[in-house]
């Protein structure tokens, strides 16, 4: 990958400039269409109007006001449809330019509309709640856009899931650039998943729908029921109008379909009412695929997603499935469904319509509907990559070891002060400092870009190399009040969990901070001493902060551990903090100096 990759904006204008660009033109197209939805709708009531008075002045006329009643209905139904195609079209425009002016709110530090995502946190991650991956304000909240609840819920899954695998991790990078390039087709991917009825259980719901097979039964019968009785009763229809039959055969005939539909009337009503509920919203689907199909993808992460979901008959299943929605929802009026299934057995025609299309389309439904689920979360990544063209693509090596130079937290200020990192195979940094003085938030950014590296994304820093290995860390342990267990057991469960990745042969970047706070000083120290002893034996690399000045002495006895500090000072009796990560040992605190300053303690001088 090359050294530029990341760093150079194929675009002039700011990410803000962009996302206001394309919410004007999105404006400008929802005023259009609000024009055009008033014309359409005046049209429609001059049709029914004009039609009606059309067809007073020739009553009387019957084949002329036949054919007059035909042309007029026909009209305003095709008025009626594209009433509908404008305000579904004014619908995504209304959602496109919500989700601009979102997305330039979020740029700006306001966090009002995002998704609070405290129910993913899981105390037994090896990461996730240190790192404040979940919850208000957290990584997640920064990075997701995802809209559906199924595709909210994997988005947060696969957060938590990193990969070690530098080549993946470098298709991923390309994917996401080559995305980040056009955010319009993002954020319109995003409009459309705003529709989208996709609960959690979708999947699960629809491989229930597909293994069930209700057709064997009435196979025998398709043929009469489909197209044998409603010949029979549009001509006896016909033979009634020409005065050729009496009306009482006609609806002595007419009893025939009635008794027919009226028979599984109920198991028709559950059969459309769960189709209805699955595939509500399938225009979304086919919208979403329409402009996926309408790309042409460079990069091999992108075409492998779409070849994996075999999207050549897709447009063709969608559009019929759409049809068999839109026919189910026409019988949702009931003078309506009662002609069309009088003379046209309606409700036989949906059910077997359904099960051909099962049988036809079932198989590739579900890899169609992922990709559009999962182009919910790419749009999201792509969206992160556009947003920081300031920020740059990890370079993966197969040395053992990891650079950062000038990184700061994505979720800090960028006036925050940036620090670097360069740590060895195996080797530890036992990092001090005072209160405040900046370790917890080093210690995060550190994390956090790591997450971030084994993502596929970019990092707020200057440089940033690794080698891909899992992440543990250890720096919020709590009491289990539930599970009757202390903070001190909790903690060393975590770190059991640690020990046996390390003991199977699995290496990882090791954070730490404050470690076996739950015991005694000298208890503490010493244990300290002999897990971190135990510690650099492993395939492990990592940070570990303390308080505990003793700890720093293993420099001086192991080659692989390492001492940096964050120093603090007293400048004109107030604190003054770097911020700034040093080699060596903290050699000043500031416990006595604030609690003298804040009156809780009495001053010595």
């Amino acid at each position: 990958m090359p050294a530029s990759f990341g760093n150079v904006y194929f675009w002039l204008m700011k990410p803000l400039e962009v996302l206001k660009s394309l919410e004007n033109k999105g404006q400008k197209q929802v005023d259009q269409l609000r024009r055009k939805i008033v014309l359409t709708g005046s049209l429609r009531l001059g049709v029914f109007l004009a039609g009606a008075l059309s067809i007073y002045f020739i009553w009387g006329m019957t084949w002329l006001v036949a054919l007059a009643f035909l042309i007029i209905l026909a009209l305003f139904l095709w008025l009626v449809k594209h009433h509908q195609a404008l305000r579904n079209k004014a619908d995504h425009e209304k959602a496109f330019t919500k989700l601009l002016s979102e997305e330039q709110g979020l740029l700006n530090g306001s966090w009002v509309q995002v998704d609070d995502s405290s129910e993913f946190k899981n105390a037994n991650h090896p990461f996730a709640n240190d790192l404040n991956l979940y919850g208000t304000k957290s990584l997640y909240s920064f990075l997701n856009r995802t809209k559906s609840a199924y595709s909210r819920c994997e988005f947060a899954k696969d957060l938590g899931t990193l990969s070690t695998d530098s080549r993946d991790l470098v298709l991923k990078q390309k994917a996401f650039y080559e995305l980040s390039k056009d955010p319009e087709f993002l954020f319109r991917i995003l409009a459309d998943a705003t529709q989208l009825k996709a609960n959690l259980n979708l999947f699960e719901r629809l491989d229930n729908w597909l293994k069930t097979d209700e057709r064997s039964e009435l196979q025998k019968f398709q043929f009469l029921l489909r197209y044998g009785v409603p010949a029979l009763m549009i001509g006896v229809a016909l033979l009634s109008l020409l005065d050729l039959i009496p009306v009482s055969l006609f609806v002595l005939v007419a009893g025939i379909p009635a008794f027919l539909v009226g028979r599984r009337l109920k198991i028709h009503q559950r059969k459309f009412d769960e189709f209805s509920d699955l595939f509500g919203t399938v225009g979304g689907f086919m919208s979403i695929l329409d402009k996926i199909q309408s790309k042409s993808f460079q990069e091999t992460y992108l075409k492998e997603k779409l070849a994996e979901s075999k999207l050549d008959q897709s447009r063709t299943g969608l559009a019929a499935l759409a049809k068999i929605t839109s026919a189910i929802d026409s019988r949702n009026n009931m003078i309506v469904a009662i002609v069309l299934n009088i003379f046209l057995m309606y409700d036989y025609q949906c059910f077997f319509r359904i099960e051909a299309w099962k049988k036809a389309y079932g198989q590739d439904l579900k890899k169609w509907l992922k990709l559009c689920l999962e182009f919910e979360s790419l749009a999201s990544y792509g969206i992160y990559v556009f947003d920081h063209p300031e920020f740059v693509f990890p370079t993966f090596t197969d040395k053992d070891e990891i650079e950062i130079s000038k990184g700061n937290h994505v979720l800090m200020d960028h006036e925050a002060v940036a620090n670097g990192l360069a740590l060895d195979k195996n080797e530890l940094h036992i990092i001090t400092g005072a209160n405040m003085a900046g370790k917890s938030t080093y210690l995060r950014m550190v994390g956090t870009s790591l997450v971030l590296a084994m993502k596929g994304l970019p990092v707020s820093a200057d440089k940033m190399v690794l080698k891909p290995r899992e992440v543990f860390t250890s720096m919020l342990a709590s009491d289990s009040l539930g599970d009757n267990e202390s903070y001190f057991f909790n903690e060393l469960k975590r770190l059991r969990y640690l020990m046996d990745k390390l003991e199977a042969g699995e290496p990882q970047f090791v954070i730490l901070d404050e470690i076996l706070k739950g015991t005694n000083s000298k208890d503490k120290a010493e244990g300290s001493w002999k897990f971190i002893e135990h510690l650099r034996r492993f395939n492990s690399t990592g940070l570990i902060a303390t308080h505990d000045l003793s700890l720093c002495e293993m420099a001086d006895r192991f080659e692989n551990i390492q001492n940096r500090k964050f120093e603090v000072y007293i400048v004109n009796d107030e604190l003054d903090f770097p911020y700034t990560i040093e080699q060596g040992v903290c050699e000043h605190m500031n416990a006595s100096f604030l609690l003298e300053k804040m009156g809780l303690v009495e001053s010595e001088s």
